[in-house]
């Protein structure tokens, strides 16, 4: 089976922008795209009967939505006559309309956002992994040690603070600290990567063009 593309990229001259155009101006397949988003799934006839138009008038627009890719029939029921009946939802894309004169564009966008979608999925991944993954544990002597130090400290960070609400860090100080903490942070390292790497195919992309 064909895997779905996450993405549908036409340009303005590509029969299909037209189709794509006329289906979404449609009050007729709105309503329809609406329902489905909020159903997730129905046969033709549920919808008809939900969005109360005649079934004749639903199937023609449905195919025009099929037709321009924005829902897809998922699986195939069988009526109490026994008759086939498919199922449609939403074919979940990202539409991405590209102006004809700009070379090479669509095979640009079709290397490069795929990527540049899993490279963010990942790095929030990553990220929450990290933040989320179980703190070390700390041994009872060195609690009870800790314990002692932060009774004795309590006045001084408490000085300490009410030093900074009256001379706040420099700007710049701000930065740097941020800057500092960005860099820890294992996420930062895993997008940088996914950076370079979109970088790498927009030059190789260039030289084989």
């Amino acid at each position: 089976m064909k895997k779905d593309e996450t993405f549908l990229l036409v340009d303005l001259k590509d029969e299909k922008s037209k189709s794509i155009a006329q289906t979404i101006t449609n009050d007729t397949c709105r309503t329809i795209l609406s329902y489905l988003a909020q159903k997730t799934e129905a046969t033709e006839s549920v919808i008809a009967k939900k969005i109360e138009l005649p079934i004749s008038t639903v199937h023609y627009n449905l195919q025009q939505l099929k037709k321009a890719g924005l829902i897809r029939a998922k699986e195939f029921v069988w009526s109490d006559k026994g008759k086939k009946m498919p199922v449609y939802q939403l074919a979940k894309k990202f539409i991405i309309i590209a102006p004809d004169t700009t070379h090479g564009i669509k095979t640009k966008l079709k290397s490069i956002l795929p990527a540049a979608l899993v490279g963010l999925v990942g790095t929030v991944f990553v990220y929450g992994f990290t933040r989320n993954k179980t703190p070390e544990v700390v041994s009872v002597p060195f609690a009870k040690e800790y314990l002692n130090y932060a009774a004795d400290d309590v006045a001084d960070r408490a000085v300490a603070e009410a030093a900074s609400v009256v001379t706040a860090p420099s700007t710049m100080a701000n930065i740097a600290s941020w800057l500092s903490n960005v860099v820890q942070e294992p996420a930062f390292y895993f997008l940088l990567g996914v950076v370079v790497t979109i970088v790498v195919l927009v030059i190789v992309g260039k030289k084989q063009h």
